[in-house]
């Protein structure tokens, strides 16, 4: 049985490039919101993405990609190293994304290597900056700091995180055939407030040829 696809409000073009669908300044000030919650407070508000507290590359490694970055620009690093340069750019291109899409962590994942990039510069910085006697004990605090991380990070995905079961719609699938062999019209409807993005989900589990339902959805 041939189905066809209607999807309402789910373009997903104009949905992730929401800057220049008529909302310019509003949607502007959004996107920023989210990109500043990303980058600095680690976060998407979903919570397949990242696990509060831990965040994506734990909240404490931020101050040091802030100073390792201020310290690239200020003595102006990439002029004299290409290295330094590509990685500007890098995260250059990720923030001009960040600012005119609906981004989300997975959307502006690649953001992540100049952001570990600088923030392993930012390390060196303070290290560098610190007096002889002090940067051993520096070491040891960040080797304690970052492995206690790992340590409450791994305990708290493997025995709690990891059973939140309703974030990953367990079940879905048995209710979207069941849903097909009850609907006599062809028609199965999901509440996008329950589920993000359902068409996904149908299209995934009835196995829909996507050159077919390309040619057959309806926004």
């Amino acid at each position: 049985r041939q189905r066809q696809m209607c999807i309402r409000d789910s373009n997903r073009t104009t949905e992730i490039f929401n800057l220049f669908n008529g909302n310019f300044f509003p949607e502007l000030v959004k996107n920023a919101i989210r990109f500043i919650n990303i980058i600095v407070l680690q976060t998407d508000g979903t919570l397949y993405n990242s696990i509060p507290t831990f965040g994506t590359i734990y909240p404490v490694t931020f101050p040091f990609f802030a100073i390792g970055l201020y310290n690239v620009l200020k003595k102006r690093l990439y002029k004299k190293d290409f290295h330094h340069y590509i990685f500007c750019i890098w995260l250059l291109c990720n923030i001009i994304l960040g600012l005119t899409s609906n981004v989300n962590i997975n959307r502006l994942n690649s953001i992540f290597f100049p952001i570990l990039y600088f923030a392993v510069l930012g390390v060196f910085d303070v290290s560098s900056f610190l007096k002889e006697e002090y940067t051993i004990h520096f070491k040891h605090i960040m080797v304690v700091l970052y492995t206690t991380y790992f340590i409450l990070f791994t305990s708290y995905y493997c025995f709690i995180h990891n059973k939140e079961k309703d974030m990953f719609s367990y079940g879905l699938g048995d209710a979207i055939h069941f849903a097909e062999k009850q609907s006599s019209n062809s028609i199965i409807n999901i509440s996008p407030e329950t589920v993000n993005m359902p068409y996904i989900y149908v299209c995934f589990y009835n196995k829909i040829d996507p050159i077919l339902f390309k040619k057959t959805v309806r926004y």
